[in-house]
């Protein structure tokens, strides 16, 4: 089994290459640190990839994918190296744990509704990462892992299937647990290509023996004959409590449009239900690319849930990619 693994020290936010004893998923200190040698010339955290990407280089996706407009699935197709970036998969589905703060603020809350629209601010910052990416991650073989480590979650993927290639990913915070099986369908219709998820992703917080369900949104790839690459989010993604039926969350993802003022943009409702009546007790309002705020339907009183960081100073240099995930 192939295995990568990274440990961030508690005392300094660097990350550092260990040899870990087996992952235990029952406690939150896991390993046994062997951390590398500090007179290693590779810095444990790094500001910027060894290699760095042209970014006036052109990629003709068209020649790839001009076969196969209206074939249905094409997630089996194969595409030449230079359209990846340097991750695997398992890493990159780590990126969505960027800003696992906010599950540990949704753990503690008490109010049902406030915590469900927690979860969804969450699920829109993890998706946030495609914003500027428009390369794939490369395909992990079957039976690799990858381990992420920090003081405050765990995260470990594995490469569960090959045809169709599955991840099996699972985080586990203080008070809180994520995990999901991810795989895609994708089809091109000759203008946009389109991703959508087959499996759901599930959330359980241990304080109120509650578990959570999301159906995420659809993602679509733009621009691939004529124009800059771009990935877009849209439709609808929903969550409901599967212990409390009722209590549901929807955000609506709108497309981009002429207008720029468009761009980026979402608007949410938490609710309960009661079989045609729906009584919406917060919004979510924001872009995601940026920022999101949670708001009281009640008092009016805001709650500014979640504020992307900074790119790195050449992030076109760097596929795209935010500085937590390089």
């Amino acid at each position: 089994m192939l295995s990568q693994s990274f440990i961030r020290n508690e005392k300094s936010p660097s990350f550092q290459i260990s040899r870990q004893q087996p992952f235990k998923l029952n406690q939150l200190s896991i390993c046994e640190d062997v951390v590398a040698d500090p007179e290693d010339e590779e810095p444990l955290e790094r500001d910027e990839l060894p290699w760095l990407k042209d970014p006036n280089a052109k990629i003709s996706f068209w020649t790839i994918i001009k076969d196969s407009i209206g074939k249905g699935d094409i997630s089996k197709m194969s595409v030449p190296v230079y359209f990846n970036d340097p991750t695997s998969l398992l890493q990159k589905q780590a990126c969505g744990m960027e800003y696992n703060d906010i599950l540990d603020i949704a753990a503690n809350e008490s109010d049902p509704l406030k915590r469900i629209a927690l979860i969804a601010v969450h699920q829109i910052s993890s998706m946030s990462m495609v914003e500027k990416i428009a390369t794939k991650p490369f395909n992990p073989l079957l039976g690799e892992t990858f381990e992420f480590v920090t003081p405050k979650f765990q995260y470990l993927a594995e490469q569960v299937s090959h045809h169709p290639p599955i991840t099996a990913c699972y985080c586990r915070g203080k008070d809180y647990t994520w995990y999901t099986n991810s795989t895609t369908n994708t089809s091109f219709n000759g203008k946009m290509l389109k991703v959508t998820n087959v499996y759901r992703q599930y959330y359980h917080f241990d304080k109120f023996n509650q578990t959570y369900e999301v159906q995420p949104p659809i993602l679509s790839a733009h621009n691939l004959i004529i124009g800059t690459m771009y990935i877009d989010i849209g439709d609808t993604m929903t969550i409901i409590n599967l212990d409390k039926q009722n209590e549901k969350c929807e955000v609506k993802f709108e497309r981009r449009s002429w207008f720029s003022n468009e761009a980026f943009k979402l608007t949410g409702e938490a609710f309960t239900e009661q079989g045609k009546t729906k009584n919406v007790v917060y919004t979510i309002e924001g872009n995601w690319d940026r920022q999101c705020t949670i708001v009281n339907t009640v008092t009016k009183d805001k709650h500014q849930a979640w504020v992307k960081s900074p790119y790195p100073e050449r992030v076109a240099h760097m596929y795209g990619m935010a500085k937590f995930h390089i």
